[in-house]
């Protein structure tokens, strides 16, 4: 239906002309506009007043292909139960619009000394969790790609028992262990950490190929994804005054 089509990144972009969605001429990878916008914005702030690992549980919002049900009560007893780490659970914002407002305050209400619920204010949006933590703990949820931006260890939980190592919808998998929701959290957390060096040089592809415009030694910005956006527009826009 459109003209043309901006992608973050490669990977989208061939998916969108292998779909038959568009033609390759009317495709173009330009970046990621959110990360762009929040490499702009000053360091997120300081979220546990001591200095422990932070974990972060970022779950998707569908009850069928999440795990927040299953593993977040799990998750807070373990990691409450431990002085090595903290733990932030921050699903996915829709998550709470399937609950009503007394069980997301239930929820929130739950952060202790080293565990923070945060279960849809602005710091699940502008990337202060996927900033912050040092250890990603999810399942299908694709702000792992914002947290990957720095490469860094992940653990999945897959709650369906998914034949997934051939399906690109879970891409994301190849970068870390993928446990069952019975796991012991802590240990994959520790596990992940000490075996991150077999999974760095997969994210580090995979984090080329979703977002354009990015060094490959180092994930820095080259440019905006704005700045690239705009360079594609004006040569649509010159080409379009040639053919007049």
């Amino acid at each position: 239906m459109f003209d043309f089509v901006f992608t973050a990144g490669e990977k989208d972009r061939q998916r969108i002309i292998e779909a038959g969605l568009q033609d390759e001429s009317r495709v173009a990878a330009i970046g990621g506009i959110k990360i762009a916008v929040t490499r702009a914005l000053p360091p997120p702030p300081k979220l546990f007043a001591n200095e422990l690992p932070i974990v972060l549980y970022n779950p998707h919002f569908s009850r069928k292909l999440g795990t927040f049900h299953q593993v977040a009560e799990p998750m807070i007893r373990q990691f409450g139960g431990t002085d090595r780490y903290n733990l932030v659970i921050a699903p996915h914002v829709r998550l709470k619009s399937t609950m009503t407002p007394s069980e997301v305050a239930d929820w929130n209400s739950r952060s202790g000394e080293n565990i923070l619920v945060d279960m849809g204010s602005d710091r699940s949006n502008d990337m202060t969790y996927t900033r912050s933590a040092d250890v990603y703990i999810g399942d299908v949820s694709s702000q792992v790609y914002e947290f990957i931006i720095q490469p860094r260890p992940c653990v999945f939980v897959d709650a369906n028992d998914t034949d997934w190592r051939d399906d690109p919808n879970y891409r994301m998998w190849q970068f870390g262990e993928v446990l069952s929701p019975d796991a012991d959290f802590v240990a994959a957390a520790d596990d992940a950490i000490a075996q991150f060096s077999r999974f760095y040089d997969l994210q580090a592809k995979s984090l080329r190929d979703t977002y354009a415009g990015l060094e490959q030694s180092s994930g820095n910005l080259l440019k905006s994804a704005a700045d690239l956006a705009e360079t594609v527009i004006v040569q649509l826009g010159s080409n379009g005054r040639s053919r007049q």
